[in-house]
């Protein structure tokens, strides 16, 4: 109501709009966020055509909420407007260019246009490479978007060949422990499964985890992480008594780490449970299965889907055993 009561010449005012829509967007109230950006948008024509960048950053957040609106049509337009306006005002400003192209491709790809999305992609990585260092995050993110667009291709030789590019690329530009290189990991090593190449994601699991025995101490998490990859790929192919020993190991790892993280360590204790289950062994499952349950109710951010997961095996596994009652209660 503030805002409202001041005259549309008021310094500020643009930004004022602005700020509230940003928190609207942080909310998910689109439609309000939408709406105040329109506003920041309009006045900046009016006060502030001299400052170019202003009027490109209202038209990149009309686009973004656009996008996330799924009205992805009229966000590559606001995204289009917003790319000219940048290029003709701003041509050095190449950076800009690359996120607002970065964007449009999110977009592309969400309205299923891979090609295009790739394309721009492509154009994203050039304008990166010309402008920041040989080796930086931004350079190997767009990388790794490369490699997701690729896989999503089911182009998995050249899906590889950027993720290892990303990968190595973290490995200069990032701390030895950042939780980026275990994701960047995981995603080549869940690439090369789905290309039917079991014997090379556990060669390139190993050998990262002799690599990083050799530089952390044993208890690191990122040693747990890759442990964890291992388990996993051995268990989708069903070699379950060497997977059982990696969750094992990854889990004793988990245990001893400072700080505690809850998320792996309930993640190994359900895989643990699970592969009880398998074997049949329904009673020995439940403890696994159940103090994974408790640490996914206390911390609310992995609540939902982990729980309801969780239950659904414990219910499993009290039905195998008889108990109906315990059965429904989980599976309620």
């Amino acid at each position: 109501m503030f805002i409202k009561s001041l005259p549309s010449n008021q310094p500020g005012l643009a930004g004022a709009y602005n700020g509230v829509a940003c928190v609207y967007s942080e909310k998910n109230e689109l439609n309000l966020a939408l709406e105040n950006y329109g506003k920041a948008y309009e006045i900046r024509q009016k006060q502030s055509p001299s400052y170019p960048s202003l009027i490109v950053a209202s038209l990149h957040n009309i686009a973004n909420i656009l996008s996330e609106k799924k009205m992805f049509d009229s966000a590559l337009d606001y995204f289009q407007q917003a790319f000219q306006l940048e290029e003709t005002t701003c041509p050095n400003d190449r950076e800009q260019k690359a996120i607002i192209l970065q964007n449009m491709e999110s977009t592309y790809l969400e309205k299923g246009d891979i090609d295009t999305a790739l394309d721009h992609l492509l154009r994203t990585l050039n304008i990166l490479q010309d402008r920041l260092p040989a080796e930086h995050p931004k350079i190997s993110t767009c990388l790794g978007h490369i490699g997701f667009v690729y896989e999503t291709q089911s182009d998995y030789t050249k899906a590889l060949d950027y993720y290892h590019q990303e990968f190595e690329m973290n490995k200069h530009c990032l701390p030895c422990d950042h939780s980026h290189l275990s994701k960047d990991l995981n995603q080549i090593a869940i690439t090369y499964t789905k290309d039917n190449q079991t014997k090379k994601a556990l060669e390139f699991c190993l050998k990262e985890l002799k690599h990083q025995k050799s530089i952390f101490n044993h208890h690191h998490p990122r040693i747990a992480r890759v442990l964890m990859t291992i388990a996993t790929i051995l268990l989708n192919e069903k070699y379950y008594k060497k997977a059982e020993e990696y969750y094992n190991e990854a889990l004793s790892n988990l245990r001893q780490s400072i700080p505690i993280d809850h998320q792996p360590i309930a993640k190994c204790l359900t895989s643990l449970g699970r592969l009880q289950a398998i074997y049949k062994n329904f009673q020995p499952a439940l403890p696994y299965l159940l103090e994974a349950l408790t640490i996914y109710r206390q911390c609310s951010s992995l609540e939902h889907v982990n729980s309801a997961d969780v239950c659904n095996i414990i219910a499993l596994c009290y039905e195998r055993l008889n108990q109906p009652a315990e059965a429904l209660n989980y599976f309620n």
